[in-house]
């Protein structure tokens, strides 16, 4: 059996070549056999040709009868043919629908796994920017109780930092008005900025030499 190809999107369906017209070259609807030579036509495109004709379609012999009658199995077989294309078509049109929106579904389900992405490192980074604020905040917290420990004056480290004075650089700021109004004694008061300013010279002096 020879065959003629039919394309049906991604996928090729074959006509049987039994089941085209000789003459139009198509599938036929209303498949009617000319007795002369017993081949079969699409009826229209017979009738057209045997009121200009006396010959056969096929072979171009003389007809000795222009005699027509249906083919009633072959029409039988390409309605079922023709079923079975529209229900293979049916079925691609339904199988690309689920395609296009399981596509769609693992697009939006990628975008909305960047976004998390986007939204997990931006909160990372704010994370980490935070934990090391609070490990600088920290460190410099202790630098200044090691300041105090060293002056025995650490007793005092509480009062300061509730009142602000929470780095080296803020005790730098600091006046002895300042210290009398945490009630701490004077004496104390004078020693702190003493060392203070001692600390801030040798810092000086080191930065330049």
């Amino acid at each position: 059996m020879s065959w003629q190809e039919e394309s049906l999107g991604d996928s090729l369906l074959m006509n049987p070549e039994e089941f085209l017209c000789p003459i139009t070259k198509e599938l036929m609807v209303q498949p009617t056999i000319l007795v002369a030579d017993g081949t079969t036509y699409e009826e229209s495109a017979l009738k057209d040709w045997l009121s200009e004709h006396n010959t056969s379609p096929l072979t171009g012999l003389e007809l000795h009868t222009k005699e027509t009658k249906p083919n009633y199995n072959l029409r039988q077989a390409i309605e079922s043919y023709t079923k079975y294309v529209s229900e293979h078509k049916e079925l691609k049109r339904k199988f690309e629908e689920e395609l296009n929106k399981a596509k769609t579904q693992k697009n939006k389900r990628d975008n909305d796994d960047n976004d998390d992405d986007d939204n997990d490192n931006s909160n990372n980074e704010t994370d980490a920017n935070a934990d090391k604020k609070d490990n600088d905040d920290e460190k410099k917290e202790h630098e200044m109780l090691r300041f105090l420990q060293s002056n025995h004056l650490d007793k005092y480290f509480d009062t300061l930092t509730k009142e602000g004075f929470q780095t080296m650089d803020d005790l730098k700021r600091m006046t002895f008005t300042d210290l009398i109004a945490m009630n701490i004694p004077r004496g104390h008061a004078r020693r702190l900025l003493q060392q203070l300013l001692v600390l801030s010279q040798i810092t000086d002096a080191t930065n330049n030499p």
